[in-house]
């Protein structure tokens, strides 16, 4: 959390609505909020015990299907499903490039965006060398890599 005019404030890179309420991941902490859009007024979901309390910038994207919230890596480990009835969390552990694969990539800025489509939640790399496809019934995660040919200038 970081210092505000008045205070403390919540800062984040990442939100959505649903629901007549606005998810965030707090970019400070390991803290993922909602925010009434009626009575204004923020609430701690749930904590993501699996990475560092104050962990910056874990998350950069989230996407919500069904009744679950799906939170991507930006400089956390893995992937978090969660549900937004329970507040259960769930690891998707998401694999980390081989060691000189990829020249560009950096555990601090993996993904970007991600997008439903259907019944598989797709995350768009920044610098991790695919993209991700996930299934939310199988739980089975597929990376495509490779499909375009190298750009030069």
């Amino acid at each position: 959390m970081r210092k505000g005019l008045k205070g403390n404030r919540l800062s984040t890179e990442t939100m959505l609505e649903y629901n007549g309420r606005i998810w965030f991941a707090e970019a400070d902490s390991n803290g993922i909020y909602s925010y009434d859009l009626k009575s204004k007024r923020s609430t701690l979901e749930c904590i993501i015990e699996e990475e560092p309390s104050n962990g910056k910038r874990l998350f950069r994207t989230m996407t919500i299907c069904g009744d679950d919230l799906y939170v991507f890596p930006f400089s956390a480990e893995n992937a978090y499903k969660i549900n937004l009835h329970t507040k259960k969390v769930e690891c998707i552990k998401i694999d980390t490039p081989p060691k000189n694969s990829y020249d560009h990539y950096s555990s601090q800025a993996k993904f970007l965006s991600s997008f439903r489509y259907g019944q598989k939640i797709f995350a768009v790399g920044v610098t991790y060398p695919a993209i991700l496809e996930y299934d939310v019934e199988t739980g089975i995660i597929q990376y495509y890599s490779e499909w375009l040919p190298e750009i030069r200038a």
